[in-house]
C-alpha cells in the first residue's frame, strides 16, 4: 500500500477472465458523451451486456517555487475528485435505465 499522501493512485488492474467489459462508453460530461451515454445503456440493455463507463485524467507535472505555493491536497487527489464527480454525473443519467447498476463494484 502506497502511503505517500501525494503519490498517484495506483491503477485498478483489469483481469479480463473475471470481468468483461460489455459496451464500454468514455463520459466527460460534454453533449457528444452524454449522447454516447446513452447509446451505450440501450445498446447494453439491448443486447444483455454489461455498460461500463468510463472517464480519464491526467496530472501535470507541477513546480513550485516555495513551500507556501503548495497545495493544500495532492493534485492527484484533486484529479482523482474530479473524476469521481464526473461519473457521478452518469450515474445520474442513467438513473431511469433498467438492469444491474453499471457502477457496482468489481467482486
Amino acid at each position: 500500500m502506497n502511503i505517500d499522501p501525494h503519490a498517484a493512485p495506483e491503477p485498478i488492474a483489469f483481469e479480463r477472465t473475471s470481468r468483461e467489459l460489455g459496451v464500454v462508453v468514455g463520459f466527460d460530461g460534454s453533449t457528444q458523451s452524454i449522447l454516447a451515454l446513452h447509446f451505450g445503456a440501450l445498446e447494453a440493455q439491448r443486447s444483455g451486456r454489461e455498460l461500463t463507463v468510463v472517464t480519464a485524467f491526467t496530472i501535470p507535472v507541477q513546480v513550485y517555487s516555495t513551500l507556501a505555493a503548495l497545495p493544500e491536497g495532492s493534485d492527484a487527489t484533486h484529479a482523482l475528485e474530479a473524476a469521481s464527480i464526473v461519473l457521478n454525473d452518469a450515474r445520474r443519467y442513467l438513473e431511469g435505465y433498467p438492469g444491474k447498476s453499471p457502477f457496482a463494484a468489481p467482486g
